[in-house]
């Protein structure tokens, strides 16, 4: 259905609250030039607690002792900010800088920047899949939501089904991102405070955005063809102009226009060591070689012999991301080795990423980017090696009456 004009007023209202609070998560990181960990990436204890204490919906912890983990409307700004290149890490990852993306967003009106924010909490499995987070998914909720049809402003007790999975913690990560969101307020019901978790009562004030979280997640249900357009074209093209705007499409799609990234004729060091052991070998290799190609250099250097299913994992946290071949049974199209060259990882020197060989025994690797140059090799070499590699297959010692013949 196309949106009612005055009620779209109200909805720009109400997100332009909500999108202030990223704004100042930005420019608190940018201002400030908070330093990062060296080892995630992550913001420090100290920024996430003044940053906690900026927002409309914040944890109550009393010192800052706690990591980015700790604090989920943080963990999903960063997430956000980052995936979306509206901010990136410096080329030393010591703190945050503008992003390839950043002057869109900038530009981009409310509804848009709101829009970008409820697109991966209501359709990236980090945040909506009850799996991931073992909560409450928002299937459920939008569900409950097509038979009540609740009205904004008002106070609805929170549906048995998904009360049962508020149980064991008491809150869900999902609904805090809903309720920074604007979407909703998750309030116990009165005198539940002190109650075991699974004897409270939940009850829920629906916000005006809820109407907007309800249309999009229905348009991309009954209107949205995965195989003929991507869901964030759906979302910032044809749902944009058919219920939004009545014509033309978000300034914001340009966000997710592929950027060409130019890594020919550029060359990494890397410095590969193995978990078992103090074997350490130094590749270099192209940036445009692929994450397959690094796979085969690794089981040439190391002298395995290539006989097991493979992954490379990359980032931490909600970061973190698995590449592997279409075999594996965690495979994803998007994250092929054979379709993802180095380059495509945007390594810094410094960076660090694993490699897991062989699901069974786990040979894991650590891979750090020693340097990033100007450069190409014809193939992948090998440029130090640093003690003897480990044996894929051991012989183990075993005392003697384990092989006794058990007739004797």
């Amino acid at each position: 259905m196309k949106i009612i004009k005055g009620r779209k007023e109200n909805w720009e209202k109400e997100a332009e609250k909500v999108c202030h609070d990223f704004d100042m998560f930005c420019e608190y990181l940018l201002e400030k030039k908070v330093k990062l960990s060296k080892g995630s990436g992550n913001i420090g204890k100290k920024a996430c607690f003044e940053l906690n204490s900026l927002f409309t919906v914040k944890e109550d912890f009393e010192k800052p002792t706690r990591l980015q983990k700790d604090y989920p409307v943080i963990n999903f700004f960063y997430f956000f900010a980052v995936s979306k290149g509206i901010l990136e890490q410096d080329p030393k990852g010591n703190y945050m800088q503008p992003g390839c993306n950043y002057g869109y967003y900038k530009e981009a009106s409310v509804l848009e920047r709101f829009l970008l924010l409820l697109m991966d909490v209501l359709f990236d499995g980090r945040f909506s899949n009850d799996s991931v987070w073992s909560g409450m998914s928002m299937e459920y909720l939008m569900d409950w939501a097509e038979k009540k049809r609740p009205c904004a402003n008002k106070s609805y007790a929170l549906p048995e089904n998904i009360s049962v999975r508020l149980c064991m913690t008491g809150r869900d990560n999902l609904m805090t991102y809903l309720e920074e969101l604007g979407v909703l307020t998750l309030r116990l019901k009165e005198g539940q405070k002190y109650l075991l978790p699974i004897e409270r009562q939940w009850k829920m004030e629906i916000k005006p955005l809820f109407e907007l979280v309800c249309n999009l997640y229905s348009a991309v249900h009954k209107e949205y063809d995965e195989e003929k357009e991507d869901l964030a074209f759906f979302c910032f093209d044809t749902y944009w102009k058919k219920h939004i705007s009545g014509g033309k499409a978000s300034g914001l799609i340009k966000i997710f226009e592929e950027q060409p990234v130019d890594y020919e004729n550029q060359i990494a060091d890397l410095e590969i060591s193995v978990h078992r052991g103090n074997c350490i070998r130094v590749v270099r290799m192209n940036l445009s070689d692929s994450l397959y190609k690094l796979h085969l250099m690794i089981q040439k250097v190391f002298e395995f012999e290539n006989d097991h299913l493979f992954a490379f994992y990359t980032g931490h946290g909600m970061m973190k991301e698995t590449f592997t071949m279409p075999e594996a049974f965690m495979s994803n199209a998007d994250y092929s080795v054979h379709d993802t060259a180095l380059g495509d990882l945007r390594l810094h020197k410094g960076d660090s990423f694993s490699y897991l060989f062989d699901f069974g025994d786990e040979w894991w690797f650590d891979i750090e980017v020693v340097e990033v140059t100007d450069g190409s090799v014809p193939e992948p070499e090998l440029i130090k090696a640093v003690h003897d590699a480990p044996e894929q297959y051991p012989m183990y010692e075993y005392e003697d009456e384990a092989y006794e013949d058990d007739d004797e």
